[in-house]
């Protein structure tokens, strides 16, 4: 997965390279003026948190960027690339267990995940949204990027052998359906609000944290 490195030697993802300005055209009118705190849960190479970090410090000077991730791996990549991009609301990792009852944070205005679902054991879906949903004020929202089915259907036969690949990789891994996904969402008080059809058959979910019941 794993092809290129940057002038610092790290490593590139391809396809994170390809989806990232993409992603941020959608992020940026979703992200409310007074943030303060941004998350990415699964940081990976952090190639995203360093795009969309020197984007934010034009958009929203106050607001800070924490990326994380759980692998050690790529941990030690995203201290690497923080440390030499030298950017002031670029934060060091943390590292963050999705599923675990208990993160490194108590709170966040806005919090984003790309390419993790498909790529991990359900059990970790249902920690992202319980944990999203205990860090989010009502209002504030989560956004998932990478491939889904919908109704059971794949959006078209390279999704189809993307999953086939990852259940090959691991039989907990796979494809999730929306549906599944966003019952998961519902019981946490995640409510779907949009989902946006994005390049190479992903899909863009916007899940906001609905107000408690008075």
């Amino acid at each position: 997965m794993m092809e290129i490195k940057d002038r610092y030697g790290l490593p590139i993802w391809t396809t994170a390279e390809r989806s990232k300005e993409l992603i941020w055209r959608e992020l940026k009118s979703l992200i409310p003026r007074d943030a303060r705190l941004f998350l990415e849960i699964a940081s990976g190479t952090g190639q995203h948190a360093l795009h969309f970090a020197e984007r934010l410090g034009a958009l929203n000077p106050a607001l800070s960027y924490q990326p994380s991730d759980y692998d050690q791996e790529h941990l030690e990549t995203l201290e690497d690339r923080v440390r030499f991009s030298r950017l002031k609301n670029l934060r060091p990792p943390i590292r963050l267990n999705a599923a675990s009852a208990s993160w490194p944070l108590n709170a966040a205005d806005f919090i984003f995940n790309a390419n993790m679902i498909q790529v991990a054991p359900f059990e970790v879906t249902e920690g992202l949204m319980r944990g999203a949903a205990r860090l989010l004020a009502p209002g504030r929202c989560l956004v998932t990027y990478g491939p889904y089915t919908v109704d059971g259907k794949h959006a078209s036969k390279r999704n189809q052998e993307r999953d086939r690949s990852l259940h090959k990789m691991d039989a907990r891994y796979g494809v999730r359906d929306i549906v599944e996904v966003k019952g998961e969402a519902e019981k946490y008080g995640l409510h779907l609000l949009e989902q946006r059809q994005m390049p190479e058959q992903n899909l863009l979910l916007i899940w906001e944290r609905r107000k408690e019941p008075s």
